[in-house]
């Protein structure tokens, strides 16, 4: 039915467009949260891509629903705006028929969700929890970058090495201002 590959392909654009923007939009204050924790030195920046990695499932669980339900009112409001649902009507198509052709893509979105609940989701949270608390078990003198001047609140700290047990820091120097 050319209906249904019309409609299908419609909300399909639709909802991959809505979901894009509103993933950026719901990431983008993520990031500066997982930024603010690795400028502290709660995160390893260099995590910072695998823990949004890990995150990118638990809110595509809400998101994926939202967008569809946006891109139904989108692609059904557009078909009325422009006439073409009273062309469908006229033609002997019905809302039930429409109703029947999406109902693959409403299918298909509804494991696709459901997949994303009960094991990507879940997944996904148990590996950013463990690089969490792999982080906060992390040794205070992990924090500190050998040989490298670093700003700590008011101060500067240098140090030229750490003990081969990682228990010390060598010649240290602290600046206060």
């Amino acid at each position: 039915m050319i209906i249904r590959r019309y409609l299908s392909m419609q909300l399909l654009v639709t909802c991959l467009a809505v979901t894009s923007l509103l993933t950026l939009i719901l990431m983008g204050g993520r990031v500066i949260k997982y930024f603010g924790m690795a400028a502290d030195g709660r995160l390893d920046a260099s995590l910072l891509s695998a823990v949004l990695l890990y995150r990118l499932p638990g809110f595509l669980e809400l998101i994926i629903p939202l967008s569809f339900f946006i891109a139904v009112l989108l692609v059904f409001g557009r078909l009325y705006i422009d006439n073409e649902m009273a062309v469908l009507q006229s033609s002997g198509i019905g809302r039930w028929q429409l109703v029947t052709a999406l109902l693959p893509i409403v299918l298909l979105m509804t494991l696709l969700v459901a997949a994303f609940s009960f094991y990507l989701t879940p997944q996904g949270n148990y590996l950013s929890e463990k690089l969490f608390s792999k982080q906060e078990s992390r040794n205070t003198f992990d924090m500190v970058k050998v040989g490298e001047f670093q700003r700590l609140g008011n101060n500067m700290l240098y140090a030229r090495a750490l003990s081969a047990d990682k228990s010390q820091l060598l010649d240290v120097t602290l600046y206060s201002q």
